[in-house]
């Protein structure tokens, strides 16, 4: 009998919208063997062609024979399983850009597979973006606030959204998928304080000693002298563009689970939630290389152009139409 894993399912047909005549590469780190076995499973299932390239990918430099697979005429499709990113990547951007392959980008376990944010249907995140930008409009200034004396701020050309449709030639992102984010940040714009209370990247879930906690003063960070985040500071020591704040974003996502992962940030797209992405902007409007990385904090309060989108974690309903007001009352969270 054949087995069936709903968020593989559900990346597949809905997000990638594979079709027979697709050659797809499955491209992963070392460790995710068993992710890699499983959407293979699913891809037989489906009699698609399909490549497999497993590396040891150091999160800075993407290995040559990796490069290369990228930017091939073979494959159409790619699917990306790494636990340090590859997103913010020349090669990646150039193969969605450049070579128009449709892209999707997974960090998490297979077991992240089987619940939460991977089960939203990129169609109901597509017509609630559509609601929002309805008001929002182009959107230059966004504030980011949170427990424990988070309030961070800053001006962008315009917010950006991710549905996570990604069936056209040149289209992708990260799985799951849900989210809205600073394009063209500008850096000396940016102040604050934050206080990630949920989770960071590679730290895992917050905790006493075991969050981040820095202030902002023209996009740079600056330890509290009180309450000093030492593990966090350790794991940014020495990468210098992690000191930098490149991208003020929230979630959309009305699934509410929250992994213990440490590898995988999922917990970003999940609707009330907000984060703030240090280090490399590339893939959003910016110049600045290197290493990217995510830390969430909630519930959020997120105000665009003095409209307030969430408050307290919950979506303002005054800005939705009847279906996704019908979607996301289902879900709890409106």
């Amino acid at each position: 009998m054949n087995r069936t894993v709903k968020g593989i399912d559900n990346l597949l047909d809905n997000v990638l919208c594979i079709q027979k005549t697709d050659k797809v590469l499955i491209a992963s780190d070392l460790e995710r063997g068993e992710l890699v076995d499983e959407v293979s499973m699913h891809l037989d299932q489906r009699s698609v062609s399909y490549s497999v390239i497993s590396v040891d990918y150091d999160g800075k430099k993407i290995p040559a024979e990796l490069s290369e697979k990228l930017l091939d005429d073979e494959h159409n499709v790619v699917l990306l399983f790494f636990g340090k990113s590859i997103w913010h990547q020349k090669e990646r951007r150039d193969a969605k850009y450049v070579k128009k392959k449709r892209m999707a980008a997974y960090s998490g376990t297979l077991e992240m597979l089987k619940e939460g944010p991977a089960l939203a249907d990129p169609g109901n995140i597509e017509i609630l973006i559509e609601d929002l930008k309805k008001h929002i409009g182009k959107g230059t200034a966004i504030r980011l606030e949170g427990p424990e004396g988070t309030d961070i701020s800053g001006s962008c050309s315009s917010i950006g959204f991710e549905s996570g449709l990604y069936a056209k030639p040149g289209d992708g992102g990260n799985f799951p998928s849900g989210e809205a984010y600073s394009f063209n940040l500008i850096e000396d714009t940016v102040n604050g304080s934050v206080h990630s209370n949920i989770k960071v990247k590679h730290l895992g879930l917050s905790a006493s000693g075991n969050d981040a906690i820095f202030e902002v003063r023209q996009g740079k960070l600056f330890p509290v002298d009180d309450r000093p985040a030492e593990k966090f500071f350790s794991l940014i020591e020495n990468d210098e563009e992690l000191y930098h704040v490149g991208e003020l974003a929230f979630g959309l996502c009305p699934y509410d689970k929250v992994f213990d992962y440490p590898d995988s940030i999922q917990e970003e797209k999940i609707l009330g939630t907000a984060h703030v992405g240090l280090g490399s902007n590339i893939s959003f409007g910016g110049i600045r290389k290197g290493r990217h990385l995510d830390l969430v904090f909630g519930p959020a309060t997120v105000t665009v152009d003095g409209k307030r989108i969430i408050i307290d974690g919950k979506i303002n309903p005054e800005y939705l139409s009847e279906e996704s007001k019908e979607w996301i009352r289902a879900r709890g969270m409106l």
